[in-house]
């Protein structure tokens, strides 16, 4: 059976069972297609069938973005890794503590750092969708977060309502998923002196010709008409029973369409997000993911994003000794548990130990995959409109797939190209 058969068939499936909305997928080995796939429908109601130019949001992939702009400044020399926040924002310098299990407060052992920002070891408390914090304890203040998020006007001023809220953890000491990277997009904006949509388009979009990449927050009239709807997997079904739900014949509701107030895109917070706003198409994202798998070159040849050092830096295993939390590969597209043999790189999940240069994955909660494999000098997308993502193990039967059906062709090598 060939790529293209197993793809179709399983997308297929997926779509005409109810469990997803759609699906949009690309697989590129060496710089060419292997594989392109559009089932389903942007509006399901509507019977409007999915478009090769129709939006989505990525969510959590709008972070790897932003890491890319860090790397870019600490090659302008304006940002260290090592750098603490309170350079940029000097708020920071005030936290008030780390809140204990007892309800007490210790004082910080050391800053928050640049790099803690990209592999989430800040402390700060994480967004009220999770629910329970990587020491145990379940989240009591993520809902003041959430109110952060929704009164800020921009970046800096969410930076400066954050800091006055105490850590959940030591700067270093565990993951906790949340609104780390979007502090580091504030940190990109006060070194570069503009704010984060332009730093991105004329660094990163605008070069890579990524025309349809855009904050959610700047959509156009014309714009909207491409976005496809929002849905939202039947949570309370899947919680009641799982195993009843995943059965071929089960027969209530897998998902429905998003209501205002959960919908994505609607109900987005005015600051944009550079840890979670951006919409893309498939179609614009393999551009980004090619030049990550060719060492930050252009795909003209000519010029590049980011050196190859630089991306062996994002994909490089920053996990901490201290920090003995895997990374939250559960929360994006249903790995079943996350993985003991993975490390963290700067937003990316990462082999563990790595060095830089090797296999690299992340996606968003509204199920938008994205995995880099050089050992196949290969980029995969597949993305679809569903909230919540850690619903359906998408991305180890997605994975198998496509590694069964497309050989190492690099026997021996796992970077990616310099």
């Amino acid at each position: 059976m060939s790529l293209q058969t197993e793809l179709d068939a399983w997308i297929q499936k997926w779509v005409n069972s109810g469990r997803l909305p759609c699906m949009s997928a690309a697989v590129s080995v060496g710089g060419s297609l292997v594989y392109e796939g559009r089932y389903g429908f942007a509006d399901v109601e509507a019977k409007k069938p999915l478009q090769g130019n129709d939006l989505f949001a990525i969510a959590s992939l709008t972070k790897i973005f932003t890491a890319v702009a860090v790397l870019q400044l600490v090659e302008r020399g304006l940002m260290a890794l090592e750098d603490p926040i309170e350079k940029f924002v000097p708020e920071f310098a005030a936290i008030p503590g780390v809140l204990e299990k007892d309800g007490s407060l210790s004082p910080l052992q050391r800053s928050v750092l640049v790099v803690d920002c990209l592999r989430h070891t800040t402390g700060f408390i994480p967004s009220p969708f999770i629910a329970v914090l990587a020491d145990g304890r379940p989240n009591e203040m993520g809902h003041k977060v959430h109110q952060i998020l929704e009164e800020s006007v921009d970046n800096l001023d969410m930076s400066r309502k954050l800091a006055k809220l105490p850590l959940v953890n030591q700067p270093g000491q565990r993951i906790e998923y949340g609104v780390s990277v979007d502090v580091a997009g504030c940190l990109v904006e006060v070194a570069s002196g503009v704010p984060i949509d332009e730093y991105l388009s004329k660094h990163i979009l605008g070069p890579l010709g990524m025309d349809s990449t855009i904050f959610v927050q700047r959509l156009t009239t014309e714009l909207e008409e491409r976005v496809v709807k929002c849905y939202r997997a039947n949570l309370e079904a899947w919680k009641a029973d799982a195993n009843a739900f995943w059965d071929d014949g089960f027969e209530g509701e897998r998902m429905r369409l998003c209501t205002p107030k959960e919908d994505y895109v609607i109900a987005a917070p005015k600051v944009l997000r550079p840890g979670a706003s951006l919409l893309s198409t498939v179609e614009d994202f393999m551009k980004f993911g090619r030049c990550l798998l060719q060492g930050g070159r252009l795909a003209s040849g000519e010029g590049q994003i980011l050196s190859a050092e630089s991306v062996r830096l994002l994909t490089k295993d920053h996990s901490t000794p201290e920090c003995t939390c895997r990374p939250p590969l559960h929360i994006v597209n249903g790995a079943t548990e996350d993985p003991a043999d993975k490390g963290f790189g700067l937003t990316l999940c990462v082999d563990k130990g790595s060095s830089g240069g090797g296999f690299a994955e992340w996606g968003g909660i509204m199920t938008t995959i994205f995995w880099l494999d050089p050992k196949r000098d290969l980029v995969a997308l597949f993305f679809s409109h569903i909230w919540s993502s850690l619903v359906y193990p998408l991305r180890p039967e997605l994975q198998r797939i496509v590694q069964r059906n497309v050989p190492e062709k690099l026997p021996g090598s796992r970077e990616i190209a310099g």
